[in-house]
């Protein structure tokens, strides 16, 4: 569980990629995220669209997908390896999909400079289009506005501050805009917009890949050996692995009043250490407890044990307080 509020769950599942250095394997391939389908609802009682954000095949990079029969059609979201799944419906390819009056979920492909910018992005070696490659693989070559009535390129304008490389994305969302072809543009790259009345997203979907030569020692070789029944690995071989990163963008003023529980949602709360300093890092000090404590019995379940530590955190806090007053 990654934040969870009486508005929204948003929970996250990770995968080890085993192929990769032990120090970087490990990534989010699916995220479950419940919303209230309207104001006032009982998220409770499962009043509520359930989004699953998913890696169609975590071990396979580029499964592939049928090529658009005439220019125009919709395209697969990286190249087959994504889907969004709503309700129990799939939309796997590029576009503007308004699933009720509450919920719209713009998708797209992209490529690295107009991607999101993620916690570590200058440490990693990704799968790059070079920008000449990108426009050749197309077809034929502020304040908030209601979701509902908003252009779709007004979604990527709005996120270019955050861009990997604002300066190189300008000419692609030029050209995006003149043809009106944002939803032809192929590639393994893909950002999802998600906006409802109570909470607002924007995923980036990427893959990466770095050389397998280092790992256990290496051979220096490109071959594969095997060394006291223990595989060392060659630098043919690649460490190919997807990756899901997630910002929620906005919250409304009913959600963003509520205690917010989960591993995100404990770090807005401040905690001050021993002696009176914000706590910045240190999870053992951040959460309130262990990493199963945030585990969910299932993609969109919404019990967890630190939930129910940080209820009975708050009645303490309430109870020494009230003895203070």
């Amino acid at each position: 569980a990654n934040v969870a509020t009486d508005e929204m769950q948003w929970n996250m599942k990770f995968h080890d990629f085993y192929d990769c250095p032990r120090d970087d394997s490990m990534y989010v391939t699916a995220m479950a995220i419940s919303v209230n389908k309207t104001t006032g609802t009982d998220f409770a009682n499962g009043e509520s669209h359930n989004i699953m954000i998913s890696i169609k095949n975590e071990s396979e990079v580029f499964p592939g997908c049928p090529p658009p029969a005439d220019p125009g059609d919709p395209v697969c979201l990286g190249e087959g390896s994504l889907q969004v799944i709503v309700d129990g419906t799939v939309y796997d390819e590029a576009g503007d999909h308004r699933i009720s009056n509450n919920l719209r979920i713009v998708s797209h492909n992209t490529y690295d400079a107009c991607s999101r910018k993620w916690y570590d992005y200058d440490k990693g070696i990704h799968l790059r289009e070079d920008e000449g490659g990108i426009f050749r693989r197309l077809l034929g070559n502020r304040q908030r506005k209601l979701f509902s009535t908003k252009d779709p390129m007004d979604f990527v304008r709005n996120a270019r501050q955050y861009m990997v490389a604002p300066h190189l994305c300008t000419d692609w969302i030029e050209r995006r805009t003149r043809d009106n072809n944002l939803f032809e543009q192929l590639g393994g790259w893909s950002t999802i917009y998600i906006e409802t009345p109570v909470v607002s997203f924007q995923v980036e979907y990427r893959q990466i890949r770095k050389d397998k030569s280092g790992v256990g020692g290496g051979t220096g070789l490109p071959q594969d050996m095997e060394v006291h029944g223990l595989p060392v690995y060659g630098t043919q071989k690649k460490c190919i692995s997807h990756v899901l990163d997630a910002w929620l963008t906005h919250a409304n003023p009913k959600m963003r009043g509520e205690k917010w529980d989960g591993i995100l949602g404990e770090t807005r709360t401040l905690r001050l250490n021993d002696e009176g300093y914000e706590v910045l890092e240190n999870r053992d000090l951040l959460l309130m407890g262990s990493d199963v404590d945030y585990e969910v019995g299932s993609a969109f379940g919404r019990d967890f044990p630190a939930r129910d530590l940080n209820l009975e955190w708050r009645k303490l806090l309430a109870r020494n307080s009230s003895l203070l007053s």
